[in-house]
């Protein structure tokens, strides 16, 4: 460290960096902290996103895990973790992650739509309409949230339909 403050062109290392006031060490010391542990953070979530998309599900299931100790509402952390439980088949998992995402985030779309897609994808369709709908109330000019809403009000229709059918055909079994 001697060595770094006697060399020359080295003094601008000393100066604080708010314009030559005067300031806390320790606020100093926080705020180098703080930086680092975002710098850290970021470092590691696209860390984890990069062994994702290399298909190491495990090593980024780690990655976030561990992130999400120090900073347990991290919301790109926890859209990672969610599509990490996706694709290791914890799906009930997966829906807890993207609901905390959409109630942390009651006027984002695209976290109701992620919810309604994940809980469709699990034949939820009566859970997932309300939160395409709200996908849709927030950004009414988004045409994949409209289409991807009147497909889940078609299939639950459908759904409803066949319903209708099966239970009428064994009820008339019954009756035989």
């Amino acid at each position: 460290m001697l060595l770094l403050l006697s060399c020359s062109g080295c003094a601008a290392l000393m100066k604080p960096l708010n314009m030559g006031k005067p300031i806390d060490p320790a606020k100093r010391t926080e705020q180098v902290l703080n930086d680092f542990e975002k710098q850290r953070n970021h470092a590691q979530l696209t860390a984890a996103a990069s062994r994702f998309d290399q298909g190491d599900a495990p090593g980024a299931l780690s990655l976030v895990e561990d992130l999400l100790e120090r900073k347990p509402d991290d919301p790109a952390a926890l859209s990672l973790l969610a599509d990490l439980c996706m694709v290791e088949g914890r799906n009930e998992e997966a829906i807890v992650h993207r609901r905390k995402l959409a109630e942390a985030s009651p006027d984002d779309a695209e976290q109701h739509h992620q919810l309604a897609m994940l809980l469709e994808s699990c034949d939820r369709i009566g859970e997932a309409l309300p939160h395409f709908e709200k996908a849709v109330q927030l950004d009414p000019h988004n045409t994949l949230y409209r289409e991807t809403r009147d497909a889940a009000l078609e299939n639950q229709a459908v759904n409803s339909a066949s319903g209708a059918t099966a239970s009428r055909t064994a009820a008339a079994g019954k009756q035989d």
